[in-house]
């Protein structure tokens, strides 16, 4: 099993469903420019008074996972001759199928982070967050087609400190969710860190911590982030995850964001063509549970001693509004 993949889709109406999406994933992004002025009583419009928000399409094509397994010969008639064949041979198979679809949620949790679009073989991947060139919070580059230098308000809320690692502060922070709030008047409703900026977030409130006496008579210690095994700030749940680069934080509001999976053609192809659906799960190696993401599995032909599947699944990350998150930057963790 996969170290456990901390990303979940947040909203079940997130993912593209129906026609009309094809290879693509396509969205209408308003810019400003609309404009408004105060005038004298009965003054006419004169032409230059006329203007509208562009409306600019953003284009992403899908990022494309899979992970291969296969049962030997020797496997499956040492399965079936056993006293609990059909059972052996069941367990055998989910237990390949969830490890290759647990290694497809680690790695689409790695690239939802820093994907670049393409893999070191040009190979379709989601576009992360905070992808070289290509990452959505990126003060520049290009994000779904889109230039940030062309259209100023698709460039990403970024802070950070020239490659120099820099203490966390509260300002920090502030400064962040500052920038969010100017940008797009929401407020945040998540931060995401590595672990070694959790544990400078954590450490943060330790000179704080105080010490009161129970109704018994006991001492309880209290920290300010601390609620049971959570870390907050202002209330905003802050979560760690092992794909994010470290010294890194991104503030945002998960209803600007959308994790969209092509669903299986099942329904227009004949029975012996058709995928199996099966969750993808987020494992720590001795528990899973579904991410709510699902991929595709079937079986392949045979071409040898063995009997082969194939896990699949097309996704991609779209981030509908950049301004509604801010990505921070060259935290000291050491």
């Amino acid at each position: 099993m996969e170290p456990h993949c901390r990303w979940r889709c947040h909203d079940p109406g997130t993912f593209a469903v129906g026609q009309g999406g094809g290879k693509q994933i396509t969205w209408d992004v308003e810019f400003t420019g609309a404009t408004a002025a105060s005038a004298a009583e009965g003054a006419d419009v004169a032409g230059g008074d006329f203007a509208q928000d562009p409306i600019v399409p953003a284009v992403l094509p899908y990022g494309y996972y899979r992970s291969a397994f296969s049962l030997s010969n020797l496997e499956i008639n040492a399965a079936a001759a056993s006293g609990g064949n059909a059972s052996a041979l069941g367990n055998m198979v989910m237990e390949r199928m969830m490890g290759s679809a647990a290694k497809i949620a680690s790695t689409m949790n790695s690239d939802i982070w820093s994907g670049t679009g393409t893999d070191g073989s040009g190979n379709p991947t989601i576009f992360g967050f905070a992808g070289a060139v290509t990452g959505a919070l990126l003060a520049s580059g290009t994000y779904a087609g889109l230039s940030k230098a062309t259209y100023t308000e698709w460039a990403g809320n970024v802070l950070a400190n020239g490659g120099t690692p820099r203490a966390l502060t509260m300002d920090l922070l502030y400064n962040a969710e500052q920038l969010i709030y100017v940008g797009t008047g929401l407020p945040i409703n998540v931060i995401y860190c590595d672990p070694g900026t959790f544990r400078k977030y954590a450490g943060i409130f330790e000179s704080r911590i105080r010490m009161d006496a129970g109704s018994s008579g006991t001492p309880r210690a209290y920290s300010g982030a601390f609620e049971g095994d959570l870390l907050f700030w202002k209330g905003v749940p802050v979560l760690r995850d092992k794909d994010l680069a470290a010294g890194t934080m991104i503030l945002g509001t998960t209803s600007e964001c959308e994790l969209k999976v092509l669903p299986s053609a099942n329904q227009s192809l004949p029975p012996s063509l058709e995928a199996n659906p099966f969750a993808l799960p987020s494992s720590n190696g001795s528990s899973s549970q579904s991410t709510g993401l699902m991929c595709s599995v079937y079986p392949l032909a045979r071409t040898g001693s063995a009997v082969k599947f194939l896990a699949e699944v097309f996704v991609q990350l779209k981030v509908k509004r950049v301004k509604a998150f801010a990505l921070i930057q060259d935290i000291a963790v050491s």
